[in-house]
């Protein structure tokens, strides 16, 4: 087996290569003048599973056909098969359509990747809501890959958290604090938010009693951070003694880590699906093994 990094995931390519004990191939990648991608492998792939990891942020039209690139080559140089793993996979927000004319993003983005010949796909806690799963969207295999467990034992361990309540600031990412209750044996709550704009939300708390507590925030993304501040700034009224946000996906924003120490949040936790400051949790061990668990 082969790992094959994207230029958006080579340092997490590099902790997978070296969780799999396995060889990451030395690729060149580089932007000609005029905005074109250049791409060459140093060597063929002869009958070997080749593993591409490219996470899709900040530029995820560039780098999906980046993805494209990679695999077709590595095709044509004799790989036996390629496992797409896809530390974010970015355009599953439009997984229907809600207005007539609106492109549905994400079935667009399996069809790309299914057409570009990958025979698998791993997914770190795809951003479904309205689908049940992956297998709705991809007719090749895909797997779901959740750093949320990881994301807790975290704040358990690192940040002493103790008797928390974790809070779900809609009913969207219940799934993932549902998780990390789970892991934590704690106490579960989901506030309801009604969206106004991009960066513009109103959030009713109902039952939550925040007073004394330390509060993990849990969601599979920030972007704006707009949901995070503003429930965070109606938690801290309440008396919230810390808040604690668990995010698998940082992507951040300009302005958004302001945005979210203004509001109060006092530690800001990621995955390293995507690179950022707040990427306190690898990922690698995770992908790794759900690759041995299918090969």
């Amino acid at each position: 087996m082969i790992v094959v990094s994207g230029s958006a995931s080579n340092h997490l390519g590099f902790l997978v290569a070296k969780e799999l004990s396995c060889k990451q191939l030395t690729t060149e990648v580089r932007m000609f003048p005029d905005g074109e991608r250049y791409i060459r492998f140093a060597e063929r792939i002869d009958g070997e599973d080749v593993v591409v990891i490219q996470s899709l942020y900040k530029n995820p039209d560039s780098l999906i056909t980046e993805y494209g690139f990679m695999v077709r080559t590595l095709l044509e140089f004799g790989a036996r098969r390629i496992l797409g793993v896809f530390p974010y996979l970015a355009y599953l927000r439009q997984d229907q359509r809600f207005k007539d004319g609106e492109v549905v993003s994400s079935k667009v983005v399996s069809w790309m990747i299914e057409t570009f010949d990958t025979s698998e796909v791993f997914v770190v806690d795809p951003h479904l809501h309205r689908l049940a799963g992956l297998k709705e969207l991809f007719n090749i295999p895909a797997h779901n890959i959740s750093a949320m467990p990881n994301l807790a034992h975290y704040a358990k361990e690192m940040l002493n958290a103790t008797n928390p309540i974790i809070v779900a600031p809609d009913e969207e990412a219940s799934q993932w604090a549902y998780k990390v209750a789970s892991e934590l044996n704690a106490e579960f709550k989901v506030a309801e938010k009604k969206r106004m704009g991009d960066n513009d939300v109103i959030i009713h708390l109902g039952d939550i009693s925040p007073a004394g507590k330390d509060i993990l925030l849990v969601d599979d993304m920030v972007s704006t951070g707009g949901t995070l501040a503003t429930i965070s700034k109606n938690l801290k009224l309440l008396g919230a003694r810390r808040i604690i946000a668990l995010v698998t996906h940082g992507l951040f924003a300009e302005g958004s880590y302001e945005r979210l120490q203004d509001a109060g949040v006092d530690y800001i936790v990621t995955s390293d699906s995507v690179p950022n400051p707040y990427a306190l949790v690898t990922v690698a061990p995770l992908i790794a093994d759900a690759i041995r668990q299918e090969l």
